[in-house]
């Protein structure tokens, strides 16, 4: 019977190391789920039932059962022609450079696909296919410093996979994001496969990150500017800063868009060596360095006060409520250099941003790795 005719799915694969496997779809795919065990599959913590076939007679036996047990309850049986995706996901990722680790997800109710839409950052066919396609499964590849990439069957060919990316943090908001890289669709041959990814995607999707944070950081500095513009006659100031300027009531909010730069703000110097430019810009630029590092020790005194307390969250909303009138006073002076300051370092990221072998880089010597997990706005899954 046709797949579409039965409220449950099981598709099976072979795999090199596990022997063969199964996976299991559809509104009902609890029956599925039922005929397999039934049938002598054993489940993985993932969801991925698999048989061992390491006697052949026994393995065919257990299939012919599954065919039968499946009717029962029922569930379509296909076999795939495909290797297990698993294995492919093995083999791209030692072909990758550094190291990638990969996990497989099982999307078995077709509405558990929707949850992938938030988390797409892919202006290409991988987004497509997921809005209007059943992705059944997928993989996910993490290279351990932010890079999250999602690996998908082509739907409706033989051969042939989806490749897009998950977004980094902190962002979210990303399914009409501009930046968003272009996904590709991979050959079959894993080492072909990882070939496309290093040389075609990886370059394009470092610089698309690099353009998130940019537009980041040059939207913070822009609601920023606002805020001070704006601040209402008759408003009483906040005080005054260690340098005796009037600390606006805007102050307050204006610290939670300065804190997009703190987070950003090390990658974008990251592309802009402190030496080159004009005598002008350069100043400016270590002005910005020194707000950056004041500006993150900052930060991280608010968390590291909240999380002194056994019940960290509730610390954390008491210690940004307590501390906004005494961090305003503080954080103004800094505020006032990024608002004098900002565009030069946004000016020279962007100049940067399309020159051979750019990317999204590590953080640069000159600049600490301070900033609190919590720092950012953003939830990665």
């Amino acid at each position: 019977m046709p797949s579409s005719s039965l409220p449950a799915q099981i598709s099976l694969s072979v795999s090199a190391r596990s022997g063969i496997v199964a996976t299991v779809g559809g509104e009902k795919y609890s029956w599925a789920e039922t005929a397999l065990k039934l049938a002598g599959f054993t489940r993985d913590h993932k969801g991925v039932y698999t048989l061992p076939d390491s006697d052949p007679a026994a393995t065919r036996l257990a299939l012919a059962q599954l065919v039968v047990i499946a009717g029962r309850h029922r569930s379509a049986v296909t076999t795939s022609s495909r290797p297990y995706i698993g294995d492919v996901a093995d083999s791209i990722a030692r072909h990758l450079p550094g190291t990638w680790t990969w996990t497989v997800e099982i999307y078995s109710h077709p509405i558990w696909q929707e949850d992938l839409v938030p988390w797409l950052w892919d202006s290409g066919p991988l987004a497509s296919a997921v809005r209007t396609e059943r992705v059944p499964y997928a993989v996910q590849f993490d290279n351990g410093d932010g890079v999250h990439l999602l690996l998908a069957e082509r739907p409706g060919h033989a051969d042939g996979y989806l490749l897009g990316a998950l977004a980094p943090e902190p962002f979210d908001d990303n399914d009409t994001e501009p930046n968003a890289p272009l996904g590709i669709v991979l050959p079959q041959a894993p080492d072909a496969a990882a070939r496309a990814i290093t040389d075609q995607f990886l370059p394009g999707y470092h610089q698309a990150v690099q353009r998130r944070r940019i537009d980041a950081v040059d939207h913070a500095l822009a609601r920023t500017r606002a805020l001070v513009r704006d601040q209402r006659p008759g408003i009483p100031a906040a005080g005054r800063d260690s340098g005796g300027h009037l600390v606006p009531d805007g102050a307050v909010a204006a610290w939670y868009e300065f804190r997009e730069f703190l987070v950003h703000g090390p990658f974008l110097f990251a592309h802009v060596p402190p030496e080159q430019g004009p005598s002008a810009e350069r100043a400016a630029l270590e002005r910005l360095r020194g707000a950056l590092e004041a500006g993150s020790e900052l930060l991280r005194d608010d968390w590291d006060a909240a999380y002194t307390d056994p019940a960290p969250a509730a610390a954390l909303i008491r210690t940004e409520q307590e501390s906004e009138a005494q961090r305003s006073r503080l954080a103004w002076p800094l505020i006032r250099t990024w608002l004098a300051d900002g565009d030069t370092l946004i000016r020279q990221a962007r100049a940067r941003l399309d020159r051979p072998g750019a990317r999204s880089p590590a953080l640069a010597p000159f600049i600490p790795r301070a900033l609190p997990p919590g720092a950012s706005a953003g939830h990665h899954r």
